[in-house]
């Protein structure tokens, strides 16, 4: 059975994510969505913006 790739809406950005160089900073990106977060400083920051980012829409309804 194949495994459906889920949106960006509904996924809660959970491991694996890669977090990579961006300009003055870092951006974490999930490998299951490919969604990126903003860029932050450090790369827990960059951890903590994405998945921060995944609970507001929840918490939205989005």
């Amino acid at each position: 059975m194949a495994r459906e790739k889920p949106d960006v809406w509904g996924c809660g950005h959970r491991p694996p994510i890669e977090v990579v160089p961006s300009g003055d900073g870092r951006r974490a990106r999930c490998l299951t969505c490919g969604w990126c977060g903003p860029v932050r400083h450090d790369a827990e920051g960059a951890l903590r913006a994405l998945q921060g980012e995944a609970g507001r829409r929840e918490k939205m309804g989005a």
